[in-house]
């Protein structure tokens, strides 16, 4: 099964606590990961330096170990749609 990821990045000032508090929980067929994170093994911090470090070059040349490293978070069998949402993005 095709796991997707989305990546919602709240722009300031863009209703981004409206969403997660009440919309992205309430997505049927989606596992929403927003705040407050439980980050198991401070997954969620690790990817936020990951991304926010890198710039076109450096994603481009790790863009497989990004994907690896959320598919090895992303593992429920039962779902295959996955929504974050963060600021920090």
């Amino acid at each position: 099964m095709n796991k997707k990821i989305f990546i919602h990045i709240g722009f300031p000032k863009t209703a981004s606590t409206f969403l997660q508090k009440n919309i992205f929980p309430n997505i049927e067929g989606i596992n929403y990961l927003g705040k407050p994170f439980k980050d198991k093994n401070n997954f969620f911090s690790n990817f936020e330096k990951k991304i926010i470090t890198y710039n076109n070059e450096n994603y481009e040349r790790n863009k497989n170990e990004i994907v690896e490293y959320l598919n090895s978070y992303f593992s429920d069998k039962n779902c295959n749609k996955y929504l974050i949402s963060h600021e920090g993005f």
